[in-house]
């Protein structure tokens, strides 16, 4: 599949787009099944490194290697899927965090702002007793941008990276931006990462041009590519997130 165009990548981090509703609690993200056979979305946790990859040869034959076995060209073979989204999530008084719908603020408070783009393949988790399935994953390596913030007026626009910084520009909201390069090892790379950095002009141009960067060097053979825990999502009644994560890491 075609990676996704930097004037494309621009236009989403400009722009935005919807967000989705899954209330979870803190970074271990154990809240209460969303729908009644799971939750309806994907929510993003914090990455770890998938161990082993199983797949089907050219031959036919189902094949399980450790990701550290294959080569930048296999690795890309085996991540098909684009993955780009906001999501808004506004914390309580107690530091919890609960996904939202909307655009834009309703009222003053502490939002996190989770902007991704991912190449990915998907991964099932199934309970080896009866075979039914626990949840899904997203494995891939990629880019994360996340936006603490502190809003000071309401209905301020949280939908992109722009509006983020236009809101700081007109003192609407203050906060930092920290961005993360998930399992993608460079040189070049690794001066991409910002972390904890004022949401200014400056800030948000550095996370445009690694945005533009990231494209490149996921097609480089000189980078060294490792496949992460990226995203989960429960779908049968009475599976936590941390559930599915913890069974991506013990697939056999």
């Amino acid at each position: 599949m075609m990676l996704l165009a930097p004037v494309a990548l621009t236009t989403f981090l400009l722009a935005g787009c919807a967000t989705t509703a899954v209330p979870v609690s803190g970074h271990a993200f154990t809240a209460s099944i969303v729908g009644t056979n799971g939750y309806r979305e994907f929510i993003p946790v914090d990455p770890l490194p998938s161990p082993k990859v199983t797949y089907y040869d050219a031959t036919g034959k189902e094949v399980t290697k450790a990701w550290t076995q294959l080569n930048n060209k296999q690795i890309r073979a085996l991540l098909p899927n684009i993955y780009a989204d906001i999501s808004i999530a506004k914390r309580d008084t107690s530091g919890n965090l609960s996904y939202m719908v909307a655009k834009s603020t309703a009222s003053k408070g502490s939002y996190r702002v989770v902007m991704d783009y991912t190449k990915y393949r998907p991964e099932s988790v199934m309970d080896s007793g009866n075979q039914r399935e626990l949840g899904l994953g997203r494995i891939g390596v990629g880019m994360r941008m996340t936006a603490d913030i502190q809003t000071h007026s309401a209905n301020v626009d949280l939908s992109s990276l722009f509006a983020l910084g236009v809101a700081a520009s007109t003192n609407k909201l203050s906060g930092t931006l920290s961005v993360q390069i998930i399992g993608i090892s460079s040189d070049d790379v690794d001066a991409l990462t910002i972390t904890a950095a004022k949401i200014d002009e400056t800030s948000i141009q550095k996370t445009l041009e690694g945005m533009a960067a990231i494209k490149a060097k996921i097609a480089d053979e000189k980078t060294l590519l490792t496949p992460q825990i990226l995203w989960v999502k429960p779908t049968s009644a009475g599976v936590a997130p941390e559930d599915v994560k913890k069974g991506l890491l013990s697939t056999p």
